[in-house]
């Protein structure tokens, strides 16, 4: 709201000002502005791209707090299709709702994961791997370890549990464990982006990691 204030002041009223949705959210990409509907004070105006989107929920709304209450709000507003799995989904849940998707998006877990792969996301990640679906993974694909390029857990018999992706679009920077040859069977094709981190600032830290 302060930035759409202080161009209509410092620039002029006659600017199309609008908000589109960018970052890490769930709703990147596919929530945005258009020049025919109203501008309201820091509102997305539409759905983009003209897919058929279905956001899947391993929680229960209630339970949300932060960017992920904020990103939820946004997609009930926009009236944007939920799937509300919950804590304890079944394979057949999950098989169910991903039975008609061309491109499952990987946004379950972050380089934060420490551990094991919890439920809900251990039989998530079986059925996304299991539907033969492409997939694109936001940032890392969920149960790769972001510093080794390996799968945080492999079960007894060999099965890892870790999602395969056909591209990976990573933020501000290639991460440490994707320069491990093997890690690719995971990524599949690596897509940095930006988040608007300064080129200089970024320079500087790279070179002393």
């Amino acid at each position: 709201p302060e930035g759409f204030r202080w161009v209509h002041d410092a620039v002029g009223p006659s600017v199309q000002i609008s908000s589109f949705s960018g970052g890490t959210d769930v709703c990147t990409g596919f929530l945005g502005s258009t020049p025919t509907l109203p501008v309201r004070v820091g509102e997305i105006s539409c759905a983009l791209l003209g897919c058929d989107v279905r956001v899947l929920l391993f929680a229960n709304p209630s339970e949300l707090s932060g960017d992920a209450a904020a990103n939820w709000r946004i997609l009930e507003a926009a009236e944007m299709p939920r799937v509300v799995l919950g804590r304890q989904p079944t394979l057949s849940d999950i098989d169910h709702a991903l039975s008609h998707a061309d491109w499952v998006v990987d946004a379950l877990l972050g380089t934060g994961t420490i551990g094991g792969v919890r439920e809900p996301y251990r039989t998530a990640i079986t059925a996304i791997s299991r539907s033969a679906r492409k997939v694109l993974a936001v940032d890392l694909p969920s149960g790769l370890d972001c510093d080794t390029g390996e799968p945080i857990e492999t079960l007894a018999d060999g099965t890892t549990v870790c999602v395969r992706a056909a591209h990976t679009v990573t933020f501000v920077a290639r991460k440490r464990g994707f320069d491990d040859p093997a890690s690719q069977a995971f990524t599949g094709e690596v897509h940095v982006v930006g988040i608007g981190i300064p080129k200089r600032l970024l320079d500087e830290v790279l070179a002393t990691s």
